[in-house]
């Protein structure tokens, strides 16, 4: 079994890798010989980050163009992914079977027995963020000319403008299955009236997602200059560049937020990146969360991850956290399926429509419309019930587990 997964990456963004790297595994328990090529628009990257997938078998590959120093990839992969289309329609069409071999995109498609778009949040039009659904439907066009199986997977979509409608009823109405994390999407699905059948509920595939082992946590945490102990408690923090670029007082809210629970709650914070971009000059959230620590009075109780870990690592870390705050969905994830009392501050329905999922969705809170009173109010509510929210969240995250690993069992269903 070839499987395909586009619209994707498995290197900068710790998000999108959690959910490759808990794809390959859902599928692998149900298609034991299954093996995976990423198709990449930041080729040499997801090739280095691979190499570390594969360390225990050798089940991913990664093709693409070489980024060439090019900061403009998605217009690159767009392009080619376009190359692609044509020349898929002049193969199907035309009959000629030999341009299969010239194209890099093409070749990978006529391979695959299943195309997994694994999107993300991305088929969507979001305000004042990106408005890319038309960009991630170009990706599942040379699925659907060359009859190949394809499934939206483990994804949140929506809201979409008027132009986007139509593309995206169109690639949705022909998928095999779709694989939906939240509730919210669901509706988005039933408002541009979607008919397909196969339509499926899940938990995010990042809740199956395996912390990396103590002791490797224990190496990073050394190298990393950070000592943690059991009777300090940790607050585990994860700011986002995304939103630091649309909101020039993120970083002063932020840092008045680490100072004011440091201070009530008596607790140790740590600053943990989920997203360490191609680009230096773009969205990495190691730049957001030096410029906090800048902000900060109470630098002595803050410590800081700065390397660029896999999202099993960053899980691990996570995991050792009393109560985390995070603006990336999957760093959140990361805490809530290791039974962490978690609180967001993000910018899109996915967020509310997760948390609701374990019951939490009383502490989604939105960065345009938040007080910093409001939400250092929330998380002081949170850490006096941790221990019950904990115990909570052990059962629940169990749920969501099992939940995500059923997944690629109905996929299978679904194609055969």
């Amino acid at each position: 079994m070839n499987i395909l997964l586009i619209n994707t990456n498995c290197s900068y963004n710790k998000g999108s890798e959690a959910q490759v790297v808990s794809t390959i595994s859902a599928f692998r328990k149900v298609y034991r010989d299954a093996k995976f090529l990423l198709l990449s628009y930041v080729y040499e990257f997801d090739q280095e980050s691979a190499k570390a997938i594969n360390k225990e078998n050798d089940i991913l590959s990664v093709r693409g163009y070489p980024m060439n120093g090019n900061r403009h990839t998605f217009i690159c992969y767009s392009y080619h992914i376009i190359i692609c289309i044509l020349t898929a329609i002049l193969q199907k069409f035309i009959c000629l079977n030999k341009l299969k071999l010239n194209q890099t995109f093409l070749k990978a498609y006529n391979e695959a027995d299943m195309v997994i778009d694994l999107s993300g949040d991305t088929i969507a039009d979001h305000k004042n963020f990106y408005s890319v659904a038309i960009k991630n439907c170009l990706g599942v066009l040379p699925a659907i000319i060359l009859n190949k199986p394809y499934v939206i997977y483990s994804q949140s979509i929506g809201p979409f403008r008027w132009y986007s409608r139509w593309p995206v009823r169109f690639c949705f109405n022909r998928a095999k299955a779709i694989i939906l994390r939240e509730k919210i999407s669901i509706n988005a699905l039933r408002s541009i009236n979607v008919k397909n059948k196969n339509v499926f509920l899940k938990a995010d595939c990042a809740f199956a997602l395996d912390p990396a082992p103590h002791s490797r946590i224990k190496e990073i945490l050394i190298s990393e200059g950070i000592q943690l102990t059991d009777n300090e408690p940790l607050v585990g923090i994860s700011v986002s560049r995304l939103i630091e670029i649309r909101n020039d007082q993120y970083v002063s809210q932020m840092a008045k937020y680490i100072d004011a629970i440091i201070e009530e709650m008596k607790v140790k914070v740590i600053l943990v990146p989920h997203v360490a971009h191609y680009d230096e000059s773009s969205q990495d959230s190691r730049d957001t969360q030096r410029r906090v620590f800048e902000n900060l009075k109470n630098k002595s109780k803050v410590v800081v991850v700065n390397g660029n870990y896999s999202s099993r690592e960053l899980k691990g870390i996570i995991s050792r956290c009393d109560l985390f705050m995070g603006s990336y969905m999957h760093a959140c994830i990361a805490a809530l399926s290791s039974g962490v009392p978690t609180i967001v501050l993000g910018w899109a329905h996915k967020y509310k429509g997760i948390m609701s999922l374990v019951g939490l969705d009383e502490f989604v809170f939105d960065y345009q419309s938040t007080s910093l009173e409001h939400l250092i109010e929330a998380t002081l509510k949170q850490w006096k019930d941790r221990e019950k929210v904990r115990r909570y969240l052990s059962e629940k995250a169990e749920q969501a587990r099992e939940s995500a690993l059923q997944a690629a069992e109905v996929v299978k269903q679904v194609i055969e």
